[in-house]
């Protein structure tokens, strides 16, 4: 009896602790399966991705498509932490203006709170992001969407869960391929011997899609009959073969060790052809040529051509030239009286290396010191390649003739600071284009010599020589443009709305635009903000400088409604190629509007000066003024000491201590008409003060 009693009272022990602990079990096991991020999207959640109105589309590459988003919560509850992610990083995503959209960084577009029984279609246009090199496959392969979120519902129970979706996207060209053909060289180099070179460029049009492949086929031009004795062949990455009269050239676009595939199309090859045969007389060359083009979703492309060359003259050289160097070049940086930093390539185009021993390159060109030399560097391949692991290039000041230092296959790059200099090169042991790079200046200590001027030249002698015999003397020259810059701003407000009835954050986003050669730079910028007329109360919260280190925040000041930011500094350089705009500007201020202000439109005035050149830009962007009743009423009441202001229903209040002596309080209500359409028949409902009042009802008044 005792032992069945016993064994009773231990098993409900057993049964209320199950009990009691039931709940924290649960509880456990609820909040490890909710951490968990689940495969199946709840059911009162949908989720869907279309390019357009369809799962596929096909797009030409320089088109912009649009990627649709349906969401929806059904019933209750509502998403947070909610984004889109693309698993292709080579869309470039446009920004559009969305409550739903809390920012869009690269391929992950960031969402706000969802709540339910809100139907949400979003449309965020896209475009190819070209590039210099890019994903084989993302030009012709599907289009992930994960859609990836957390559900709350219920009493805050929270499901993390991600759905995915997949499109077909394949983007192609119009454009047809190029292929042309230009003489070069025309060149008896012997007694009886002849040399002729055509430059052929071939690719897509615009360079606007990537290859696959590419293959040239030259039927050999004949000269008086007879059929070249030598072919060469000169371009990067190419394979080519000559074979009873026939040259095919060979290019494949391979993919890299991360998949990657070179853009670039478009390139160009030098064939030279060598005859054991001269003439004297006018002579008349047959080219016939095809080209085949692969493009890297596997169309080809085919062109030929058939041209007619008279050959009346001798024409190029053994040894023929090119300066590869921009247009334009800004004054901007010359005015803060900074280096203006260019570059420069020398190109040596060498057609037949028996035919040199050595090769000079001098720069001819009358600066008056206002250009200096500072750097020249050599590709290792390229020069080992032209020159042998034995190459030599002797750097010389031209005035003075002094060594200043000499390039090898062991150094690439030397340091220089002299004006005009000569290059002595040692024999090439292969034909090819031999590249000299060069780092040079306009001396921003001489800005005054040079914003005189409109343009520049940069002029270079190149000589050839053979058994001490100078066999090319050829001038090149190339003029470079001078261009004023002109100061820019981009300007952007946090909000287009203000409301009468509390204090509004306004964030002013400035960016000093600086990343193109056509910006002028800036030195000690103000910034002047006009506010509307509306504004009552203006603190400035916060003054900070982005994205530089050349300029600072010197002072601000609010006078009424104006904000006004002074900075200091100079930019010392550009940010070419840069996302970045410039220098950013972020103001942040913390506005207060008069409370009797009715619903508008109105400006914000902003205008940057730029010290540097004393230009002003002025900007004006609209914004709400919002008076958030129809009927705005404001009540006060104030005597000597103290006012209260009340809006909107809202309670503030004047103390009267007990047994306080007489008192002066004047009340005043206003009611301003917020709505677009006159009205009548106004009551006033409440109670009014009088003088020589004895009770806070109103009542017993004398």
């Amino acid at each position: 009896m005792k032992r069945t009693f016993r064994l009773i009272s231990l098993m409900t022990i057993v049964i209320l602790l199950l009990n009691m602990l039931s709940p924290v079990m649960a509880m456990s096991f609820s909040t490890i399966y909710e951490r968990q991020t689940i495969q199946i999207v709840p059911e009162n959640v949908e989720f869907d991705a279309f390019l357009g109105n369809s799962k596929e589309a096909l797009l030409d590459i320089n088109s912009k498509g649009e990627l649709v988003f349906n969401i929806k919560v059904k019933n209750t509850g509502y998403l947070k932490n909610a984004s889109i992610i693309l698993n292709n990083t080579d869309f470039e995503l446009e920004s559009i203006d969305s409550n739903i959209i809390k920012s869009i960084r690269g391929n992950v577009i960031e969402l706000n709170q969802i709540t339910y029984d809100k139907e949400i279609r979003l449309v965020v246009p896209f475009k190819y992001k070209k590039a210099d090199k890019v994903n084989y496959n993302s030009l012709l392969n599907k289009v992930n969407v994960t859609f990836d979120a957390v559900y709350v519902y219920g009493n805050n129970i929270q499901k993390r869960f991600n759905k995915n979706v997949g499109l077909n996207l394949k983007w192609n060209t119009n454009k047809d391929s190029v292929l042309d053909v230009n003489l070069t060289r025309y060149l008896r180099y012997s007694e009886n011997n002849t040399m002729l070179t055509l430059a052929i460029k071939d690719g897509i049009s615009d360079n606007d899609y990537p290859i696959s492949s590419k293959g040239i086929e030259i039927e050999a031009p004949k000269l008086n009959g007879r059929d070249p004795i030598k072919v060469i062949v000169v371009g990067d990455d190419i394979s080519y073969s000559y074979e009873n009269g026939m040259v095919k050239i060979n290019k494949n676009n391979g993919k890299d060790s991360k998949g990657l595939v070179k853009w670039n199309s478009l390139s160009k090859v030098n064939v030279t052809f060598l005859y054991d045969t001269y003439s004297d007389q006018v002579q008349n060359v047959v080219v016939n040529m095809k080209s085949r083009v692969t493009l890297l979703d596997g169309r080809d492309i085919v062109k030929t051509i058939n041209n007619q060359i008279s050959l009346d003259k001798q024409y190029g050289n053994i040894v023929n030239a090119e300066l590869e160097i921009n247009d334009e070049l800004s004054k901007g940086q010359l005015y803060n009286d900074i280096d203006d930093e260019y570059n420069v390539s020398y190109k040596l185009d060498v057609s037949y290396a028996q035919l040199v021993d050595k090769m000079l390159i001098t720069q001819t060109a009358k600066n008056d010191g206002i250009i200096k030399n500072k750097k020249v560097l050599v590709n290792e391949n390229n020069f080992k390649s032209i020159l042998g692991n034995e190459g030599l290039i002797n750097v010389y000041e031209v005035n003075s003739k002094k060594l200043i230092g000499t390039l090898t296959k062991d150094k690439l790059e030397l340091e220089l600071d002299n004006g005009n200099v000569y290059f002595e090169i040692s024999k090439p042991v292969m034909e090819g284009i031999l590249e000299l790079k060069l780092s040079k200046v306009l001396v921003g200590t001489e800005s005054k010599k040079i914003l005189k001027l409109n343009s520049f030249d940069e002029t270079v002698n190149i000589q050839s020589y053979k058994d001490n015999l100078r066999k090319t003397n050829l001038d090149v020259s190339k003029n470079i443009k001078l261009i004023e810059p002109i100061s820019k701003a981009v300007i952007k407000v946090s909000t287009n709305e203000l409301i009468t009835t509390k204090e509004n954050k306004l964030i002013f986003d400035v960016s000093l635009k600086t990343n193109e050669l056509t910006d002028r730079l800036y030195k000690n910028p103000k910034i002047i903000i006009d506010l509307p007329e509306d504004v009552t109360n203006v603190n400035i919260a916060n003054v900070d400088i982005l994205y530089t280190n050349d300029l600072k925040v010197g002072n601000y000041s609010v006078n009424g409604k104006q904000i006004v930011i002074n900075l200091e500094g100079f930019q010392k350089k550009y940010n070419l190629n840069s996302v970045i705009e410039g220098p950013l500007v972020r103001i942040v201020a913390n506005v207060k509007l008069n409370n009797l202000s009715i619903s508008s439109e109105k400006n914000i005035n902003l205008n940057v000066v730029n010290g540097a050149s004393n230009e002003t830009l002025g900007v004006s962007t609209k914004v709400k003024v919002l008076a958030t009743d129809s009927i705005i009423i404001v009540n006060s009441l104030s005597d000597k000491d103290n006012l209260a202001i009340s809006q909107s229903n809202s309670e503030k209040y004047i103390t009267v201590e007990a047994k306080a002596g007489e008192r002066d309080i004047t009340a005043s209500g206003v009611v301003v008409n917020n709505t677009s359409k006159d009205i009548s028949n106004v009551k006033v409902l409440g109670r009014l003060v009088l003088s020589n009042l004895k009770s806070t009802d109103g009542s017993n008044n004398d």
